[in-house]
């Protein structure tokens, strides 16, 4: 069971990696209770940052900019979350009203963009099968024009053929144990072209989690550039 003084949505201290995380979402401070950690990526590619809203009430106090890990701390209950276009009433995407208890993490990402549809994927954490004296790292493929894909850590190919979307089937929610350590993140695709790469991916801690993911698009400059980042899961 998870507890922390901060109520409604406290940010958690995550390690990130080229995400310009910032304190956008509200707290309430309190006496400690029983809390649910729920970890919210922005992993859409669309022209515009997002706002989030938890039962129709927005919880962001300043834009949810694409690419970032926004996590927190609420009460146990049944949410709906929507991601909407900042400062607007659009709704990019929703989640279905489900229970999020104290048992666990969760995991919502939200992924693709204007032509695709953005569209919402939820997790349940399970870390109980992850190496205790390894790195532990999951890879999501985000970019809506993306052909298949590699990742490589370092030299070491450690997925393969990653398709957009693959993930939303459950089958890609588990981690691969890799060596601690700094690495180099690399993408390609079959022919071996580099789509984007990362220097500076410090996958450091023995039985840590680390989400890796690929969003933005080919032909796309700024925000919506496609580039590969990465974050630690740490309470």
């Amino acid at each position: 069971m998870l507890t922390k003084k901060n109520r409604l949505v406290t940010f958690l201290a995550v390690a990130a990696a080229a995400t310009g995380l910032t304190s956008c979402l509200k707290n309430d401070t309190t006496a400690p209770e029983p809390v649910s950690a729920i970890f919210f990526l922005n992993g859409a590619s669309t022209a515009f940052d997002a706002d989030l809203y938890m039962n129709d009430k927005k919880i962001n106090s300043s834009a949810f900019a694409i690419g970032t890990m926004a996590p927190g701390y609420f009460k146990p209950a049944t949410y709906k979350f929507d991601f909407k276009k900042v400062n607007g009433d659009s709704i990019l995407a929703t989640t279905l009203p489900a229970f999020y208890d104290t048992a666990r993490l969760y995991t919502v990402v939200a992924f693709g963009d204007e032509s695709t549809g953005v569209e919402t994927y939820k997790i349940a954490e399970d870390f109980s099968n992850n190496s205790t004296s390894k790195a532990n790292v999951r890879f999501f493929n985000l970019s809506p024009d993306a052909e298949a894909v590699d990742l490589f850590i370092g030299s070491n190919k450690v997925a393969s053929s990653r398709t957009f979307g693959d993930f939303a089937s459950g089958g890609y929610d588990g981690f691969v144990p890799v060596d601690p350590g700094s690495y180099t993140l690399t993408v390609k695709n079959a022919a071996g072209d580099v789509l984007a790469s990362n220097n500076d991916a410090a996958l450091t801690t023995s039985a840590g989690a680390y989400f890796i993911f690929y969003m933005g698009r080919k032909a796309e400059t700024g925000t919506r550039k496609a580039a590969i980042k990465w974050f630690q899961y740490r309470l």
